[in-house]
Protein backbone atom coordinates (compact mmCIF):
# COMPACT_ATOMS: atom_id res chain seq x y z
CA UNK A 1 0.00 0.00 0.00
CA UNK A 2 2.74 2.51 0.88
CA UNK A 3 4.59 1.68 -2.34
CA UNK A 4 1.46 2.47 -4.34
CA UNK A 5 1.02 5.80 -2.52
CA UNK A 6 4.67 6.66 -3.10
CA UNK A 7 4.42 5.79 -6.81
CA UNK A 8 1.24 7.79 -7.35
CA UNK A 9 2.56 10.76 -5.40
CA UNK A 10 5.79 10.82 -7.41
CA UNK A 11 3.81 10.55 -10.66
CA UNK A 12 1.55 13.44 -9.68
CA UNK A 13 4.50 15.62 -8.68
CA UNK A 14 6.30 14.84 -11.93
CA UNK A 15 3.22 15.49 -14.06
CA UNK A 16 2.21 18.76 -12.40
CA UNK A 17 5.02 21.07 -11.27
CA UNK A 18 2.45 23.55 -9.92
CA UNK A 19 1.79 21.24 -6.94
CA UNK A 20 3.29 23.04 -3.97
CA UNK A 21 1.89 21.08 -1.03
CA UNK A 22 0.75 17.66 0.12
CA UNK A 23 -1.52 16.93 3.07
CA UNK A 24 -1.26 13.35 4.34
CA UNK A 25 -3.78 11.86 6.75
CA UNK A 26 -1.56 9.38 8.59
CA UNK A 27 1.99 9.14 9.91
CA UNK A 28 3.07 6.24 7.71
CA UNK A 29 1.92 8.01 4.57
CA UNK A 30 3.48 11.27 5.65
CA UNK A 31 6.80 9.90 6.86
CA UNK A 32 7.41 7.02 4.51
CA UNK A 33 5.54 7.33 1.23
CA UNK A 34 5.01 11.04 0.59
CA UNK A 35 8.35 12.18 1.99
CA UNK A 36 10.22 9.59 -0.11
CA UNK A 37 8.30 10.55 -3.26
CA UNK A 38 9.14 14.22 -2.73
CA UNK A 39 12.83 13.41 -2.32
CA UNK A 40 12.90 10.99 -5.27
CA UNK A 41 11.33 13.55 -7.62
CA UNK A 42 13.34 16.43 -6.17
CA UNK A 43 10.18 18.47 -5.73
CA UNK A 44 10.06 21.64 -3.68
CA UNK A 45 6.73 21.16 -1.88
CA UNK A 46 5.39 21.51 1.64
CA UNK A 47 4.39 18.28 3.38
CA UNK A 48 1.87 18.33 6.22
CA UNK A 49 -0.03 15.70 8.16
CA UNK A 50 -2.25 15.28 11.19
CA UNK A 51 0.37 13.41 13.24
CA UNK A 52 3.02 14.70 15.59
CA UNK A 53 5.06 11.53 16.04
CA UNK A 54 8.84 11.75 16.39
CA UNK A 55 9.31 10.36 12.88
CA UNK A 56 7.14 13.07 11.35
CA UNK A 57 8.44 16.00 13.38
CA UNK A 58 12.04 15.01 12.59
CA UNK A 59 11.41 16.22 9.02
CA UNK A 60 10.09 19.59 10.13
Amino acid sequence: MLQQIETRTAAALSADPSIDGILAAGPHVCDAAANKAIKDVGADVHLACFDMSDAVTAHA
